[in-house]
């Protein structure tokens, strides 16, 4: 069976602490980020293989995945 796997990454700077990275910093205690890393895997079949038909073999349908999570590794001042 044909199959794809991919992944991609980045990173993007957010002029506000998006709300969900606040209230999980919260939670633990830590350092929120303005800046973002992202990641997003994916697999993908081809429908052609799976139901055995040569005219969808190019065909592809999968899962994909995306997540952002701060970079609050770096210590920064809590005044700012």
């Amino acid at each position: 069976m044909r199959t794809r796997i991919g992944f991609g990454g980045g990173l993007s700077y957010a002029q506000r602490v998006p709300f969900v990275e606040a209230r999980d910093q919260a939670s633990r205690k830590a350092n929120t980020s303005k800046l973002l890393q992202y990641a997003d895997p994916t697999i993908d079949v081809s429908v052609g293989d799976l139901f055995g038909s040569k005219e969808l073999r190019e065909t592809y349908s999968g899962w994909a995945s995306a997540t952002a999570r701060g970079i609050s590794a770096w210590p920064r001042s809590s005044t700012t």
